[in-house]
């Protein structure tokens, strides 16, 4: 008999119960979002290696789960989980027309993030949240209530910091009371950079078929000036936590905005220049916003850690908050420091 498990690959059969719970495990951990063969191997050989040894089951379990571990770090698992996420329905599509009209209102307020803030509209983003107790959450900035999040994006604006924000594709879920939705805006970011000498850490701008070195190229001029630019495209999905506020009108406004960074890259500008950031810059910053995060302090930003990727306890954690959300309850995404 096989054992197979969800992510379609076969297993041989054995102690079925020791390795039913060893794979149990990695799923509960959001990693068997993998097809990577090396990964199966290594499953195998140390489940051989249990076979022909006295090893107790919580040792192979144990070993299994490091060496997924040692492959997440290696970047070798890569997807998101295959399991759903939710526990349940909420209304998404369909429905009545008062549902219609609701979840629209709600995407008006996602799509307002792009097209106000990349403009600097201050007032009319603003007006996208509700009045008191708005927050957001940010690779760059971490928690801050949407007014310091406005005051500080300014800020960055006069020293020519320069993101944009391109939308993929926004849908919302109503909570059953109608009073409460989740809008889901899949988005990029892309964060214009230029580096100059003291932003090298040490490293070095390196031109595509080359060591690094100056060459003959038009664009090595520039780099030979200490001056090149590129940017970093990270993919998203913002997640908007808004509620029908009864004393203005029954108006939607968003209460919280928070991330999942789900994968990130550089991107030449001339076509031949990029950076290069240490092993010690990229290996500090969750994947999914790594080269962001990692371009941004040289800046000087202060990185938050802790933000929700593509898989992980905190992609789990945040749909747990997001179900709360629409479910009337409390919720709480202050997770600095606290993982």
């Amino acid at each position: 008999m096989s054992l197979r498990w969800r992510a379609g690959c076969d297993l041989p059969a054995g102690p079925a119960h020791w390795y039913k719970k060893a794979l149990l495990g990695l799923h509960e951990q959001s990693f068997l979002a993998t097809t990577s063969s090396k990964f199966y191997n290594t499953v195998w050989r140390h489940r051989q290696a249990h076979l022909s040894s006295k090893v107790t089951s919580s040792h192979f379990i144990t070993g299994i789960h490091a060496k997924v571990h040692t492959y997440r770090t290696l970047e070798l698992v890569t997807m998101t989980s295959p399991q759903d996420p939710h526990t349940k329905l909420y209304s998404h599509i369909n429905g009545q027309t008062s549902d219609l009209l609701d979840r629209y209102a709600v995407s008006e307020l996602c799509k307002g993030w792009p097209v106000y803030r990349d403009a600097s509209e201050w007032q009319n983003y603003r007006d996208l949240f509700t009045a008191e107790g708005a927050y957001v959450w940010t690779t760059w900035s971490g928690p801050r209530t949407v007014d310091e999040f406005i005051s500080i994006s300014k800020a960055g604006k006069e020293k020519d910091v320069f993101i944009m924000h391109r939308e993929c594709g926004t849908l919302v879920e109503l909570g059953k009371d109608k009073t409460r939705a989740i809008g889901k805006m899949k988005a990029t970011i892309t964060h214009r950079f230029k580096f100059s000498p003291q932003h090298s850490n040490g490293t070095h701008a390196a031109s595509n078929g080359s060591n690094g070195t100056t060459g003959t190229h038009p664009h090595d001029a520039a780099k030979a000036e200490g001056e090149y630019e590129f940017d970093v495209d990270c993919d998203c999905r913002f997640i908007f936590f808004v509620e029908k506020n009864a004393s203005t009108n029954n108006e939607w406004k968003t209460r919280y905005v928070k991330l999942f960074y789900e994968k990130d890259k550089v991107v030449t500008v001339d076509g031949f220049t990029a950076p290069r950031f240490s092993k010690a810059e990229l290996e500090r910053i969750p994947k999914g916003y790594k080269y962001l995060g990692a371009a941004q302090a040289r800046l000087g930003y202060e990185i938050d850690l802790d933000l929700p990727t593509a898989s992980g306890e905190l992609w789990d954690r945040m749909y747990g908050e997001m179900e709360k959300w629409l479910d009337g309850g409390k919720v709480d995404l202050f997770w600095e420091g606290k993982q």
